[in-house]
């Protein structure tokens, strides 16, 4: 409503009350002076809420400039970091929303925000949920603190410090996900940050205070009245108000609650089932294991470490006899070997070029062998065929000389670029059904180039084997899926750790079993291979050892 249409509606207001005469007495027309009077008293009213607005609208188009600047100086270094990449998802869904509201009543300048430009790109709620869920993956894997983390600092690299907002919204997230205790946690540095923060909000400290209580109450009630208590004071009459506020907060909460722990407990068994992708539970244990690998503190046992070499591989093709390939054994049986060196900076800006085009979300194969988008796997993944380019179809050739496979049956070329906090949870390569042949068209072997490095996170991990590999542009990692038998081999679980900083890029080529049996004869004794009990356990590090120099020997 501008200042035109609300005179207007003043005056109509007025004009209806009577249909008295005023012109022609005086005395009547002392009421038309205690009418100017009260329209004057509205006028300051009206003002001061438009002032208000204004200084609200003012001040978080300050906080977007300040932020955009910061931004402009490198923008891929700004969004490689997951707090700015989260702070600018929330800015373009949760406060331009806040935005559109405070300029609601201005019908001519809400035009502005609400209509949407056509040559832009606007991130949408679902954005702003991944990215939230991004940080809290980061915040789990890496054991990332959360004080830490709303100052902007993650481990030894900092950036700007989140708002109370940006606090009191994850909190909210992961309330609703019923994750109490660490919502508890988010609110609290909301709750702090609030006080400092000379920034507008669609909400108070009683907001995040009863939050904090709610979250309080599912673990520990005389935690939540301790918290309370710790707020009001220590008097008989604070007391006994915190006895009040405590018992209401907890009846009005009680059916959601209920409601919450029903949704929860059904949330654990789609978990549980979810990844069960190769009917292993990725729970427990498991988990506490792919975490410890992603921050580098279990290794390969000292059995297996010490039998490990470098060397030229000149095998499998007479061109290696010219060229031969750098190869670092990473694990024996199964076998795992880094190959350095093997893809140039020339064709990963041809293959990423290509791929840019064709990005999509990455998918994983669900229950009824239906592919969808999950959680599992948070990437964009495009397929290239050899016959999009020489520099794609070199690669396949270049693979069949490291790994010497029949490449007649192998996948296209799949690239992939992992998002903010981007994974991949514990998986196989390979259908690990018993009884599963060469009909099955399973992957024998996984190749997967590293187009880039990455500052922090983002290691490929095999739990069984204790194994961590990061990423390292130009390089690429091979292992064998499966026993020259046909039978999966369930030693090569193997995840992606989520990116901690940086960008990854990768692209990997996954060679069928079926046309294999020239290159990988199954021979008689491959029947009674080593199981997967035999296999040395990896041993905890007590510290993180620096990356060994690799020696060449021909």
């Amino acid at each position: 409503m501008n200042i035109r249409h609300f005179l207007i509606a003043l005056v109509f207001i007025a004009t209806s009350k009577t249909n008295a005469e005023f012109f022609s007495s005086i005395e009547a027309m002392q009421y038309l002076q205690e009418t100017r009077t009260a329209i004057i008293n509205d006028l300051e009213v009206y003002i001061k809420k438009e002032e208000q607005k204004l200084s609200i609208i003012k001040r978080l188009k300050d906080l977007f400039q300040k932020e955009n600047n910061e931004a402009l100086e490198n923008v891929h270094y700004y969004l490689e970091n997951p707090i700015n990449a989260f702070i600018l998802i929330k800015r373009l869904t949760i406060d331009l929303d806040y935005l559109r509201t405070v300029t609601l009543t201005a019908a001519e300048n809400t035009k502005i925000l609400t209509t949407n430009h056509e040559n832009l790109h606007y991130p949408s709620l679902k954005d702003f949920t991944g990215a939230a869920q991004a940080l809290f993956r980061l915040q789990g894997v890496y054991n990332l603190n959360v004080t830490e983390l709303s100052q902007g600092k993650l481990i030894d690299i900092y950036t700007k410090p989140m708002t109370a907002g940006d606090c009191y919204v994850l909190g909210r997230v992961l309330y609703k996900e019923s994750d109490y205790t660490n919502a508890r946690t988010w609110m609290i540095e909301a709750f702090r940050k609030y006080i400092r923060d000379n920034i507008p909000y669609p909400f108070d400290e009683t907001d995040i205070f009863e939050d904090i209580v709610t979250c309080s109450l599912l673990g520990n009630r005389t935690e939540a009245k301790q918290w309370i208590q710790s707020i009001f004071g220590q008097g008989e009459r604070d007391i006994q108000a915190m006895h009040i506020i405590v018992t209401e907060l907890y009846n009005v909460h009680a059916k959601s609650l209920k409601l919450k722990h029903k949704k929860k407990n059904d949330f654990s068994k789609m978990y549980d089932h979810k990844y069960r992708l190769s009917d292993l539970p990725f729970m427990g244990q498991a988990k506490m294991k792919y975490e410890a690998l992603c921050r580098g503190e279990i290794d390969v046992s000292h059995k297996i470490s010490s039998r490990l070499r470098c060397r030229y591989l000149t095998e499998n093709h007479p061109f290696l006899k010219i060229a031969p390939l750098k190869m670092e054994t990473l694990y024996l049986k199964p076998d795992v070997a880094l190959f350095h060196g093997v893809l140039s900076d020339r064709e990963i800006n041809i293959i990423k070029q290509l791929a840019q085009q064709n990005l999509t979300r990455a998918r994983v194969r669900g229950k009824n062998n239906e592919f969808s988008a999950s959680n599992i796997r948070v990437s964009k993944s495009a397929w290239l065929k050899d016959d999009e380019s020489e520099s794609v179809a070199r690669v396949t050739r270049r693979v069949s000389h490291m790994t010497g496979l029949n490449m007649n049956y192998a996948e296209p070329l799949q690239v992939a670029n992992y998002g903010i906090g981007g994974h991949y949870d514990p998986h196989y390569d390979t259908v690990m059904a018993p009884n599963c042949t060469k009909k099955c068209l399973n992957r024998i072997a996984t190749v997967l180039f590293y187009m880039s490095d990455v500052v922090k996170g983002g290691a490929t991990v095999f739990l069984e084997l204790g194994l961590n590999v990061l990423p390292v542009k130009g390089a690429a990692i091979v292992w064998y899926n499966m026993h020259r038998s046909g039978e999966g081999d369930i030693a090569t679980l193997h995840a992606a750790c989520p990116v901690l900083h940086g960008t990854k890029w990768v692209c990997n080529k996954w060679i069928r079993y079926n046309g294999q049996q020239s290159a990988k004869p199954c021979r008689p004794e491959d029947h009674n291979e080593r199981k997967f009990r035999d296999i040395p356990q990896p041993m905890l590090k007590r510290s993180i050892k620096s990356p060994r120099k690799i020696r060449y020997s021909t």
